[in-house]
């Protein structure tokens, strides 16, 4: 956990939040990562990139896209699981971050968080992201995101 919280705490110094029509856009002002993005594979001389290079690259793009329509806190973040935190809906494709009364601190009090959804677009990005790309950064847990040493 504290390692993630180096990682916040870097993104949150190189990222700019502004509100805009009721949902937060995200502008990313030193890594340019959607651009990263379109990019992932090869470094801006055109060599290609390590496989950890650009599964760091990705999921630094997916915490500011998740960020981007959940504009929750950290911790949401932080402790995302597949499966547990963060689920894929069978019946429509979608996906969702679910809170259960034991994942937050008043959760005994006001029961499970209504599921929050994910924006469509980056669900590419995300799949790919579990499937292809997290096992390069050596994952040593069953969160989402790691801390690439």
């Amino acid at each position: 956990m504290a390692e993630f919280e180096i990682i916040w705490q870097n993104l949150t110094r190189e990222a700019n939040m502004c509100a805009n029509a009721g949902c937060v856009v995200v502008y990313c002002m030193y890594h340019n990562t959607h651009n990263e993005v379109h990019h992932i594979g090869h470094e801006h001389n055109g060599r290609r990139r390590s496989p950890v290079a650009v599964a760091w690259a990705l999921q630094r793009y997916l915490i500011f896209a998740i960020l981007s329509c959940v504009p929750d806190r950290q911790r949401t973040i932080r402790e995302l699981k597949v499966g547990t935190t963060l689920i894929k809906s069978s019946e429509d494709g979608k996906w969702y971050i679910r809170h259960g009364p034991g994942d937050y601190k008043t959760g005994k009090t006001y029961g499970p968080r209504p599921a929050l959804l994910l924006a469509p677009h980056f669900y590419p990005e995300l799949e790919a992201f579990m499937h292809v790309w997290r096992h390069h950064l050596n994952p040593q847990h069953e969160y989402l995101f790691s801390m690439y040493v």
